[in-house]
């Protein structure tokens, strides 16, 4: 069945530069833990090496960073990708359960690409930020507001067997998505990162609650805050570049 544009499960490229790590990021070059088959090892040799893939995070942004320092935490879960004849599904007929295709991302020339939930791992911040950094340096696609309700739904079906329709995701009024659109607003006048959290908790001009409180309301204008998270990180990297700067 074809997707409607608003049905693809990636942004375009030019929309993910500022965008802080995120559940549905695509990464590469991230090392996969594997045993190996150690009875036909000797003692010295170690039972587990390390195999460099591509994955997507599967962990929930409350998972991803911590609450005081809106820092990346140490170890991010993640599942690698695979193509449809690595774990033998004839693309065309219903996916096993741990496998969600991607549709739109070809690694792979002529294969399909899926998400293997079935062999879900942690992988060290290390290898998708640099240090005090919040956007990764290896993403090449991130998932858009269908390709996350979609991996939120197979994420529950898979570890819990509970089966959340993607529609019931999509109508949900997702404060989390416009959140993070917020964030990278934040990232892309390069305004320190734990401000923009401080910031959500100010109250804005003439407004009896706070931008996060708006946020929340079923009738608020994005646009609204949109337009005061940038021009709040833009005066808070101008009063860092003056401090810096010095006086005279």
């Amino acid at each position: 069945m074809s997707r409607k544009p608003e049905d693809d499960l990636f942004l375009s490229s030019d929309s993910i530069e500022y965008r802080p790590v995120f559940q549905g990021d695509i990464l590469s070059d991230v090392p996969m833990p594997t045993a190996q088959r150690f009875r036909e090892l000797p003692l010295s040799v170690p039972w587990t090496r390390a195999e460099r893939c591509h994955v997507a995070v599967v962990a929930y942004p409350c998972d991803i960073y911590s609450q005081d320092s809106y820092n990346l935490l140490s170890r991010i879960l993640v599942a690698p990708l695979r193509t449809a004849k690595e774990v033998e599904w004839k693309v065309g007929t219903e996916p096993p359960m741990p496998i969600m295709p991607l549709d739109g991302l070809e690694l792979t020339p002529n294969e399909t690409t899926v998400i293997d939930f079935g062999t879900m791992f942690t992988a060290h911040k290390d290898f998708i930020v640099q240090s005090g950094k919040i956007v990764p340096f290896n993403r090449i696609a991130a998932m858009s507001l269908a390709g996350w309700a979609e991996i939120k739904s197979r994420l529950a079906y898979v570890t819990a067997r509970v089966d959340v329709p993607v529609s019931d995701l999509l109508n949900a009024k997702n404060e989390v998505w416009r959140e993070f659109i917020l964030w990278s607003n934040w990232s892309e006048n390069e305004a320190p990162h734990p401000k923009f959290q401080k910031w959500l908790d100010t109250t804005g001009p003439g407004m009896n609650c706070s931008w996060r409180a708006y946020l929340l309301e079923p009738m608020c204008d994005f646009s609204v805050i949109e337009c005061a998270c940038v021009e709040a990180a833009a005066r808070e990297t101008e009063r860092i570049k003056s401090t810096e700067k010095g006086p005279g």
